[in-house]
């Protein structure tokens, strides 16, 4: 089944005079705490090209967080990833990391992995094997580039995704 859907920048309200901003695609950026510079540094690059970051779980800290703060930090940080057009996930990431990024999995999400460390994409016994799953990117290369190369990729404003995990900026396809 092929799934094919694009993100559009909402049309001008009628009688404005001039044309209403366009908005670029929604992101959500997952690792770990010992990337939370990293996150931070993509999402001020990447808003600043008109993309919207769904949620920002860099603001906070959780290790001293009781049930109930527990519980309303995974339910922002899922609807971050639900209402993404594209998750980004830096590795390496633990539990939390590798939670979001099988939700964006399940929700059918456009996923780029990156890595600097080719060694993360290595198959063995230790590899996860969703990395290799329908949809999903494995990109390898230093972490200054990956704010350019998603520009390229995507574009700053408009996403469209095949089924086969195929990522094609809008309007060229």
């Amino acid at each position: 089944m092929l799934d094919i859907y694009s993100v559009a920048p909402a049309p001008p309200k009628a009688g404005a005079g001039e044309s209403a901003p366009k908005a670029g695609p929604k992101l959500y950026i997952a690792s770990g705490y010992g990337n939370a510079s990293r996150v931070a540094e993509l999402a001020r690059v990447l808003t600043s090209h008109g993309w919207r970051h769904t949620y920002d779980w860099t603001v906070g800290r959780f290790e001293d967080s009781g049930a109930q703060s527990l519980a309303q930090i995974a339910e922002n940080e899922l609807f971050g990833v639900l209402s993404a057009d594209l998750v980004v996930v830096l590795l390496p990431g633990l539990r939390g990391t590798h939670t979001e990024f099988g939700a964006a999995l399940v929700a059918g999400k456009p996923v780029v992995l990156h890595a600097e460390d080719p060694a993360e994409f290595v198959p063995g016994p230790d590899s996860c094997p969703f990395y290799w799953a329908d949809g999903v990117i494995r990109l390898v290369l230093p972490f200054n580039w990956l704010p350019a190369w998603l520009l390229r990729r995507y574009g700053p404003l408009g996403l469209r995704r095949s089924g086969r995990g195929v990522h094609v900026p809008a309007g060229t396809a």
